[in-house]
């Protein structure tokens, strides 16, 4: 019976609490189920924050699960990838909704306006959806920032009372006073009402983005006149321009330009490199008919530069805006997961057991300087092993397990299978413990180390003769029978 160990949580308060957060103790099964999960390229920034690209997300409702554990209250924020733009064919505009905010997970979809849909023109189109989540608080790492939640009762829109004026947003500035150049991102996080709206921020002239002690958050409904139910906004505000590296992970965050125009004529940011994932929310509103920034085109984030456009819920045709975006590009990240089971719960003593441990890379990055060491227990010992898979050190062997890859592929796996010996001496429970290292940034160290604990289930064959080497007797005289006692085994008898 297999089964992974937790982490030992010593240290500060806070260390266990990161050490922690990925410890598969009371939830091994979510963690499998997430490793096999669809998400392309989902990575651990930190903790407290990962990245997530959703493939083909359309109109139905789907759970995203997530790496990290959110304490505090996660907030995602996410940017829909309009592949094209077709006229009146479409693809139709789309809005990231998103709902059902737990500390591991979150429900997706993306909504056609029904202004839009109205009007009858364009298909909505299925398409990736690029997010961040990080958790609720105050960070310096690897920037920083502060995150919060906060609840919108009111809307902007070209037919709401007071159009894209501050009095219909939330004033946040005060929570936010040690931040002295921010730059604000968010998400509406909540679906109470049926139809769409997204976030937008400003300062207190909405054709600007905030500044220091003026920092406005909302949501606009474009060119919808209805009421809106309250919605949650869950924001991010950055203290200024800023790009490195962290734990394996380029990253980069600006507020952009007066430049991205309509879906008609999209444009770009450009970037020192190419980046894998990008969000991108704008700021401020110039036009008068609302619009929200999308990713544009079939790959927005190729030859350094981040494609943009304002969609909108009718026109399609948007004046010029700022965007806020972040990029991130895991470049020396491989996750790797190691497992190991012989697929019982017990063991005989006296007999030959075999264990399977899979090594698997879960990237996104290859992995370099793979190590896999797999000591036998007290008493016992490995006598052959094999492995299948590409980059395997040696085809096998005996004897301890100390071998080392050169290098495993993204998604690639490495199959031992082990022959171990145990002695018909052997007593208690048999516990067979497995790990491995990369010479790459591992964001989840719980998995790099598995173990299998069968309890003992001795078999021994007593047998009995007894014979006095005569088929007869005579009365009268003694006969010397002898008794044998025979152990045919597997294991010592008690």
């Amino acid at each position: 019976m297999s089964y992974s160990s937790c982490l030992n949580s010593g240290g500060s308060n806070t260390g266990r609490r990161k050490q922690l957060k990925n410890c598969l103790c009371g939830r091994l099964l979510p963690v499998i189920a997430l490793l096999f999960s669809p998400i392309a390229g989902a990575v651990i920034v930190t903790p407290d924050l990962e990245v997530l690209t959703i493939n083909n997300v359309d109109s139905n409702w789907q759970t995203v699960n997530l790496q990290n554990t959110y304490e505090n209250g996660a907030i995602p924020i996410c940017t829909y990838n309009l592949p094209s733009y077709n006229g009146s064919s479409g693809p139709s505009p789309a809005a990231v909704r998103i709902r059902n905010v737990t500390a591991n997970s979150f429900e997706l979809s993306i909504i056609k306006p029904q202004i839009y849909n109205a009007a009858g023109n364009g298909p909505l189109t299925p398409g990736d959806v690029h997010c961040l989540v990080t958790d609720t608080g105050s960070f310096t790492q690897p920037f920083v920032y502060e995150a919060a939640t906060v609840v919108s009762d009111k809307s902007n829109g070209q037919y709401i009372s007071g159009t894209w004026g501050t009095g219909n947003m939330v004033n946040v500035s005060a929570a936010h006073a040690a931040i002295s150049n921010p730059i604000v991102m968010g998400q509406v996080i909540t679906s109470n009402d049926p139809e769409y709206s997204t976030f937008w921020s400003s300062s207190s002239s909405y054709q600007n983005p905030p500044v220091n002690g003026q920092i406005y958050v909302g949501k606009q409904i474009g060119q919808e006149n209805e009421v809106r139910a309250s919605e949650t906004l869950g924001y991010i505000v950055v203290d200024g321009n800023q790009s490195g590296t962290i734990n394996g992970v380029d990253y980069a965050f600006a507020l952009g330009a007066d430049t991205i125009t309509g879906v008609t004529a999209p444009r770009s940011y450009s970037l020192s490199k190419t980046y894998r994932h990008g969000i991108a929310v704008q700021t401020a509103m110039d036009g008068g008919n609302g619009g929200w920034a999308v990713l544009f085109g079939a790959d927005p984030l190729a030859a350094s530069s981040i494609d943009l456009g304002i969609d909108e819920d009718l026109d399609r045709g948007h004046t010029s805006e700022q965007v806020v975006y972040w990029v991130f590009d895991p470049v020396n990240v491989a996750e790797l997961a190691v497992s190991i089971d012989d697929g019982s719960a017990s063991y005989t003593p006296g007999t030959t057991s075999v264990y399977t441990v899979t090594l698997t890379n879960n990237g996104p990055n290859d992995a370099s300087t793979v190590n896999l060491a797999y000591s036998a227990p007290s008493g016992t010992s490995i006598s052959s092993w094999s492995c299948a898979g590409t980059g395997c050190p040696n085809a096998s062997g005996a004897g301890n397990i100390n071998e080392t890859a050169a290098t495993l592929a993204n998604g690639d796996s490495l199959v031992y299978t082990v022959n171990l010996a145990i002695p018909s001496s052997q007593t208690g429970n048999l516990v067979n413990t497995v790990s491995v290292s990369n010479s790459n940034v591992d964001p989840i160290s719980s998995n790099d180390t598995a173990s299998d604990s069968n309890t003992q289930a001795s078999s021994a064959d007593i047998t009995i003769s007894n014979d006095d080497a005569s088929a007869s007797y005579t009365p009268g005289t003694t006969v010397q029978y002898t008794l044998v006692v025979t152990n045919a085994g597997p294991s010592d008898a008690s």
